[in-house]
Order: structure tokens, then sequence, then C-alpha cells
């Protein structure tokens, strides 16, 4: 800038084609220029191949054919499904615009049409749910009381996507669940009192004042519903503050269905009693006689003296009641004695079956871009011989299009020229008969008879249930010394590849590729004038190139890289590294072999450190019973392996640091997950069952009544473990949420029958007279309730992710419901007794 105005300056013309770039200056000697082309050729065409991409996929021939994969990530909020939609269809349009005939598209992976078809499963389960309630009610009360219960249904779940939308969540595969879920345990207020305005109907067929029966029925079942539905509440809501990734996924299902349960209170006690006295028929509204009503009570009715005299005959003598507590009791340790047995076997969640998997592949270190192409392309090929995979894409030399398990174990570094990727494509689930887990089992054996002599690593990485781990087993091996640490490692590593059930076992302690090192002589180097610095400048860019110069040709719309690189054939050997030569201050020449030397090295292995320890990770997926069971099975053998003098090795089962002078193995992978998941649904069940107990005792003012109430809770457990082991299903996180929520329930229906029972003592009814009319009159509420819930929540078996909640739910309520209406009666009548002998002798 200066008077004249401001200016911006340029120096030469830009590099605009090959002859440009052959045309430039290097040097100068006594003949004339040197120019690039005099010592180098320059080349305009395609970079050497530093990857392959490869596609295979049946109905073409199962050839390998060069491809490139374009991935679409969507921003938080956008709706996955019609961002899909919108991608295929510019695709489609595109396409044939832009590609030349013999370029063809293909879509490999669409998350969008896997979660539609997901919504769309769930969406027809819960219309299947709330129509099997319905008809339940039809069946049980009348098509005038089923009425009621399809309008409360809807009316309630409403406000669900609302309380969603506020939270933060979006409507997926866990919140749509919820509903399900909240469809079996919501319409349980509705259906109390729509049965028991019935009953009253019924009974007082003189009444004409029809406001004062239903409002004198809601008022008789009141009380004891509006506590039952906070005793779910305050089981469902503990769950909501499991930590870690697995809280996030699973914290839609108790806010649903909390919010859902008040709600529905506030409709079971608004709403339901003006639809029953507006729809529910009454004998004063009917021409018939009381004989006929009374005939159509009988017909809608089940007797019920059965119950009655079941009861009777056990209250009759003392050592039937001690029989019952027995069975109960036996029962229940037998059902607790099944995971003690590991015939129920205990998972984090249940495997799913999913229609993509990946195999990632490690050839020796020493093997070229090229040989590790050729081999995985063999794999490739040899995978044609399983009929459910569709089409699959290897990666060689990069990492493939990142997945949510991708993201924890770190495959996006997977770059080097000997690792590769296989990503596998399924037949949908409907379309095949083996599950992804047996297909997994099969690519497993399939890629092992192929790199059989290769001397190679693999893992077949399946997608995870749940939140991704490392591997399903891993072992942090602890040292006070590397050679003590590897050591350890190295027998952790051959327990695991002895062990039956663990597979693809590795460790981080796998040395890389060999290194060859050129050290300068500094001495030498001054002594021919010539720098260190410019000797590692000259060797970096001559062997792994250098790109730091641009051309910018006509016919291009990007710059393109100039990219100075010994030719391939030069740089092959330790003799061509030696035969470099260096430009020395001197003007000369400078042989690599006078100013240093070249020496071969080992390759390095990973460095890890945690809580600043340096530790070796083993890891391994595990095809048997779970990883917790391996871990539990491999820690005292693990104990054994202390030499003489030594102290035996420390297993470590949480977060807790070793000290730096021990040997120690912590277990991690999915047992860390596994572990926290169930300890804080273990912490939150605990909370759960003292509010509940708190609950019911400002509620009775009794610290035994509660423990009456309460005793449904653990009797789920005989219903619920059986019913997984007769299943073939593992005990999940899934299933312990099922289990809270079932006590919540189960203590409900305690509280229809203690709390009727008590106001008939109340009023002055002998204690055994109360009991038994408390169980006769609740027995069709509770039953119903009961039914609702297995068929409503039942349908969630039919989710691979949500069987175990919709299982344990179905299994837990049907045995739980059929001892509360035995033992709770027995129990109250009892400890009534008790207590009023007690008090006789009081007063005497």
């Amino acid at each position: 800038a200066g008077p004249g105005g401001a200016f911006r300056v340029e120096t030469g013309a830009l590099l605009s084609s090959a002859q440009d770039v052959e045309a430039l200056v290097v040097g100068a000697t006594s003949g004339g220029p040197v120019y690039l082309r005099d010592i180098a050729t320059v080349r305009d065409g395609v970079a050497e191949s530093r990857s392959y991409v490869s596609h295979l996929q049946r109905g073409a021939g199962w050839s390998s054919h060069a491809a490139v994969t374009l991935a679409l990530h969507k921003i938080r909020g956008v709706d996955a499904a019609a961002l899909t939609e919108r991608a295929r269809g510019l695709l489609d349009r595109l396409g044939p615009e832009l590609l030349p005939r013999d370029v063809h598209l293909s879509v490999t992976r669409d998350a969008g049409r896997t979660a539609t078809h997901r919504v769309v499963t769930l969406i027809e389960h819960m219309a299947i749910a709330t129509l099997v309630v319905v008809v339940l009610i039809a069946l049980a009360l009348g098509r005038r009381e089923a009425v009621i219960v399809a309008i409360v249904i809807p009316a309630t779940l409403a406000i669900v996507p609302f309380v969603y939308k506020m939270t933060g969540f979006t409507l997926n595969r866990m919140t749509l669940s919820a509903m399900i879920f909240a469809i079996g345990i919501l319409v349980d207020d509705a259906i109390v009192i729509i049965e028991n305005i019935h009953r009253h109907y019924q009974e007082r067929i003189a009444e004409k004042d029809l406001v004062r029966v239903t409002l004198e029925s809601v008022r008789e079942v009141g009380n004891p519903t509006i506590l039952a539905t906070f005793t779910v509440v305050a089981a469902l809501m503990p769950t909501a503050f499991v930590s870690g990734m697995i809280g996030q996924f699973l914290r839609a299902l108790p806010i649903g269905a909390s919010v859902a349960m008040v709600y529905s209170l506030f409709v079971a006690l608004v709403v339901t009693p003006y639809l029953a006295y507006r729809l529910l028929r009454h004998p004063s509204r009917e021409s018939g006689s009381h004989d006929a009503a009374g005939a159509a009570e009988t017909a809608a009715i089940p007797r019920r003296g059965w119950y009655r005299r079941s009861l009777e005959w056990v209250m009759a003598r003392r050592w039937r009641a001690v029989g019952v507590w027995a069975a109960a009791i036996l029962m229940l340790l037998g059902s607790l004695g099944l995971v003690v047995a590991r015939v129920a076997v205990v998972k984090m969640l249940p495997l799913g079956d999913v229609d993509e998997m990946s195999v990632m592949i490690d050839l020796p270190p020493t093997s070229t871009l090229e040989e590790t192409h050729g081999r995985v392309t063999d794999v490739a090929r040899a995978l044609e011989k399983i009929p459910e995979i569709v089409s699959c894409q290897a990666y060689v030399g990069t990492a493939g299009p990142i997945t949510f398990q991708g993201v924890a174990r770190h495959y996006m570094l997977r770059q080097q020229a000997y690792q590769a990727e296989l990503q596998i494509q399924l037949a949908p689930s409907g379309d095949r008969s083996r599950t992804s887990h047996e297909i997994a089992a099969e690519v497993r054996r399939v890629v092992s008879e192929e790199l059989e002599h290769d001397h190679a690593w693999f893992t077949v990485a399946e997608l995870p249930p749940g939140p991704p781990v490392q591997a399903s087993l891993v072992a942090e091996v602890y040292g006070p010394d590397e050679e003590s640490r590897m050591a350890l490692a190295q027998q952790v590593k051959r327990l695991f590849e002895t062990t039956s059930d663990i597979v693809d076992v590795d460790w981080s302690a796998r040395r890389g590729p060999p290194v060859l090192r050129y050290d300068v002589d500094q001495q030498r180097a001054a002594v021919r004038g010539v720098v260190p610095a410019q000797v590692a400048t000259t060797v970096r860019t001559l062997v792994h190139g250098d790109s730091s110069v641009w051309a910018h040709l006509p016919r291009e719309r990007e710059p393109v890289a100039v990219r100075l690189q010994l030719a391939r054939a030069q740089r092959a050997s330790e003799a061509d590294l030696r035969s470099l030569y260096f430009s020395s201050m001197l003007g000369t020449s400078v042989p690599a072999s006078d100013v240093g030397s070249l020496r071969r090295m080992d390759g390095t292995h990973t460095l890890l450190r945690k809580d600043l320890q340096p530790f070796v990770s083993v890891t391994a997926e595990v095809t048997g019973a779970g990883p917790i069971y391996s871990a539990i099975d491999l820690s005292p053998r693990l104990r054994e392996e202390a030499g003489p003098g030594e102290r035996p090795v420390r297993v470590l089962w949480n977060s807790d640091a070793p000290d730096s002078d021990e040997r120690a193995v912590r277990w991690g992978g999915e047992w860390t997950v596994t572990y926290e998941l169930f300890r804080d649904l273990g912490a939150a069940f605990a909370v759960v069952l003292l509010l509940i107990y708190v609950m019911l005792v400002a509620w009775y003012h009794s610290f035994l009544v509660p423990w009456i109430v309460m005793l449904p809770i653990p009797m789920a457990f005989i219903g619920v473990i059986p019913g997984h082991v007769i299943l073939g299903k593992p005990l999940s996180g899934m299933a312990v949420i099922g289990v809270i929520a079932l006590a919540g329930l189960m203590v409900r229906n305690s509280i229809l029958l203690v709390d009727l029972a008590r106001q008939r003592v109340a009023a002055g009814m002998d204690v055994r007279e109360a009991v038994l009319l408390a169980g006769e009159t609740r027995l069709r509420p509770i039953l119903l309730t009961a039914l609702t819930v297995v068929l409503g929540d039942g349908v969630l078996f039919f989710d691979p992710l949500l069987q175990g909640l919709g299982l344990t739910m179905a299994s837990g309520a049907l045995f739980a419901t059929a001892l509360t209406l035995g033992l709770v009666p027995l129990a109250y009548y009892q400890l009534m007794s008790v207590l009023h002998r007690g008090q006789r002798r009081t007063d005497a």
C-alpha cells in the first residue's frame, strides 16, 4: 500500500499442468539449470493406492468390485427415517444423471428403515395389547365396560408423547415400549373402579339414585386405588436414576410409565365414573324383572365359591396353614436356587437379532496392502456359502463407516496396511430361520478356516443390544514392572485360549510392523556438512511423500496435490534406504551410509494406562452363558498363577485401583456395564421397598400390616425365574426392571384385599369372615388386573430387546397374583388373630 493505493503482490504463475511442474528449476550446475524433469518422472494420474474398498453382492455373481462408500450421519433432532428417504430419492434422481452406466449404486445400510420397521412393529404390538385388554374386559364384565376401557386407554396414553416432548425424548423404540408397558398397568385403576361400580349396580338392584350408587362405589375403592397407584409410581421412579449410558437408554421407560400412571389415576377417578354412569346398565333402567337381572349377573360373574371354600379349608387347621407357608417358601428358595446353580443365566441384555455384523481382520504386521487386500477378498468370497448373507464390503488399509460399536472399540483408528474390516449385511430377520448370533458363529468358522495358515487375528463383532463395550470379556492386567505385567498377561491370554466358550482372543501387547531406524552420526554429519534436520526431512519426503504444493488444473474443480515421493520400486528394501544421498552445505552429495547407520527393530505395542498405572488389555468374545460366568470361573485359576514366593494375583471386580507393587487383574468389558446396571437397579429396588413400606406405615398406622401387604413382592420370583428357564431366556436388566414394577403392582392387589378386610373388621365383623369376604369380593378385580398385565405387557416378549420385561411381567404377575390370593388373606387372618388374642389378654 502506498500513495498509488493498495495492491496484491503475486510471484510467478500458478502451476496449471504437468508440464509446468516438469519445468520447475530445482538446481543449477556449470552446465546450466537442473529441471525437475531431469531428475524425476512427473505423472498426471491417480495417486498411489493407500487403501482398498470393495463390494460383493448376491445377484451380481458375488464378485469383488471396487467401491466408494458414502456415509450420511444425521444431526440431533432430525428424523432418521425421513432423512434416509430423502437421501434415497436424491440418489435415485441424481444417480442416472451423474454416474456412468457401468457404475452402480447400492444402499448397504439404512438406519432409517430399520428404525421405521421397529417402530411400526411396536405400534402393532401396542394395538394388539389394547385390543386384548378390551376383549378381556368384554368377556369378564360386558361390552359396555369394554367400551369404557377402550376410551380410557388412548385417553391416558395421549399424555405420554407430550411428556416425552417436554423432557427431550423422541418417539423411538424405548419410548414406544414404555407406552406398551404402561397399557398393562395404567388400565388397572380404571378396571378396579369399573368393576366395583358394576358390582354395586348388580347388588343394589332396588336403588334408584344411580349417582349416589356410583359415588359410593368409587368412594369404597378410591383411597386404596390412590395408595396403590402411588406405590406403583414409587416402584418405577427410582429406576430412572440408573447411571451411565445404560441409564440414559432405559430412562424413558420409568418416566413415561410413571406419568401415565398418575394421569390414569385422574382419569379413573374423574372420567371413568362418569362414563360408567352413562354407559353401564342398571336394572332400574331395564324393563325386565329383578329375576332377569339376577340371572344376567349370575351368568356374568364367575362363581367364587371354590375360592372361599379353599380359604376356609386352609384356615380351619393350623397344620394346613403351615403346609401352605412351607410350600411357598420352598418354591421361593428353589427358584432362587436356579440362579445359584446357573440354570437361570444372568446377562446385561439379551442378544438381539440384527441384520448386520462386522469382521475385524489383522494379518501379520509385515503384510503389504496388496497382500492384505488379496487375502481379505478371499475371505469375503468364502462367505458366499452362508445363504443368509446378502452383501459384504471389504475395507483394507482404512476404516469402514463408523458405527455405534466402532466408537467404543476405536475401529476408526484402523488405518494400517495389514488391517481390514468386513461389513456384512444379512437378510431381514423375517426372511431367515437362523438368528444373527447363530450366523455369527458360522461366519467365525468360515473365517477361521480361510485364515488358518496366515497367523492372523480376527474378531466377529456383533451389534450389541445395549451400550457398546471394548469386548464382551476384558481383563486389564497390572504389574509392578514390564516383565511381570507381560508374563501375567500371557498367562491370562493362555487361559482365555484354552477355555471352550471364549473365542476371538486378542491383547494390546500385539506388536506392530517392524521399524527401520536411521540414526545420524552427529560428528560425521558435521564434518561432511550435512544438517541432521535436513536428513529427517529428506527421508520423510522421499519415503512417505510430501504434498505441500498444489496445482490448479483448468479441468479440475479443486486444487490437485503435487506429491513428491520415491517410486515404489525404489523404496522397497533396506538397500534402497542406504542408497539415499543428502545435500551438503559444501555443495556435494553425501551417501546415507557415510553419515549414519540403519538398523532393524521390532515393532512396538500399544501402551495403555488407567489411573496413571500401565496395564495390558486382554480381550475376547464369549459364546457360552455370558462373560460374567467366564470371569467368575477364571478368577480362581488366576489366583493360582502365583509362583514360589510371589504374592497371589489380586482380582478386581470394580473400579478400585490396584497397588503399584502388586500383580492384579481387573475385569472389564460387558461385566463393567452389567455390574453398574445391576448395582444401580439393586439400589433402586431397595429404595422402592423402603418407599412402599413408609407409605404403607403412614396409611395403616401399623408397622406389621405393611409386611403382610408387601408379602407378594418376593413371591414374584417364583414365576419370573422358572419362566425364564422354561423359555430359555436369560435374566437381563429388563427383567430386573420388571421385578421392580411388579413390586408396586402386587402391593396394589394386597392393598385391595387388606383395605376391605380392615373396613369390615372396623364395622364389627369377625376377622375370619371379614378376610373371607374381602377375598371373595376382590377376587374378580385382582384377576382382571393381573390378566391385563399378563396379556397387555406380554406382547413385549416378541421384541428381542424387551422380551425380558414382557416375560417378567407376564410370569411374575401370574404366579404372584395366585400367591397373593392365597397367602395375603391367610397372613392377615393369622396376624389379626394374634393381635386380637393379645388385646383380649391385655384387657383381661
